[in-house]
């Protein structure tokens, strides 16, 4: 999701650290607000290389599950994103589990670009890796089978001074040149976050218009915060 962990990361995992914020949280309900000099998602642009805010709130029970809302400024026909979430985390041993659903919504514009996943995300010692499944896609429901793998490893350099190393693979149901694989590395310190995005899909592949496809390294600097309501 892109709750705190994530805003911070530039929006790289997305869905990836529900269940970090959750067992994170101090209070049931809380909200986060972020900014970023580039929403990056997966390793490619969402607002056009343009900066974005972003903010939501989160509702965490004792005994797991989670519910919440996220909402990021956009560039173009789709002037936002609107995600709705919702699952359950728990741990067996040193093994954190953190099983869900999210819905990806574009209120604004014509274009019918909504999806939903489903998602398995897991977390031990240093290492966080999950799959996340399209199970909905409003635009082509005939190719709606898409699945992202990911794995991302975090060490602390120093006192409040970390570095996390990520790579996914986003394998596109129905388009072959649309799959492509991207990595990240990210600094973080306190609530800043400086990161480099490199992916693999070149702009003379499909859906690469707008240079959300273009391989070339992406840099951004990103702020965020979250508190108790």
């Amino acid at each position: 999701m892109k709750l705190t962990k994530t805003l911070i990361l530039s929006g790289v995992l997305a869905a990836s650290s529900v269940a970090t914020m959750a067992q994170a949280a101090d209070a049931p309900l809380t909200a986060n607000f972020a900014a970023t000099s580039n929403y990056i998602w997966r390793g490619k642009t969402q607002s056009s290389d343009q900066a974005a805010v972003s903010g939501g709130v989160d509702y965490v029970h004792d005994s797991g599950f989670y519910i919440g809302t996220w909402v990021s400024s956009l560039s173009g026909s789709n002037q936002y994103e609107n995600d709705i979430y919702a699952g359950y985390t728990m741990k067996a041993g040193n093994l954190g589990m953190d099983f869900g659903t999210i819905l990806y919504r574009y209120p604004v514009g014509s274009a019918q670009d909504d999806f939903q996943e489903i998602y398995a995300h897991f977390s031990i010692s240093d290492f966080e890796f999950g799959a996340d499944y399209t199970v909905d896609k409003e635009s082509n429901p005939a190719d709606e089978n898409d699945l992202y793998i990911w794995g991302s490893w975090t060490t602390e350099l120093k006192k409040d001074l970390s570095l996390s190393l990520t790579v996914g693979s986003y394998d596109v149901d129905g388009s072959s040149t649309a799959d492509y694989t991207h990595f990240q590395a990210a600094v973080s310190k306190g609530d800043f976050t400086f990161a480099i995005d490199k992916n693999d899909h070149s702009d003379s592949d499909a859906g690469a218009s707008n240079g959300t496809g273009t391989d070339d390294p992406r840099i951004s600097i990103s702020w965020g915060q979250s508190f108790d309501l």
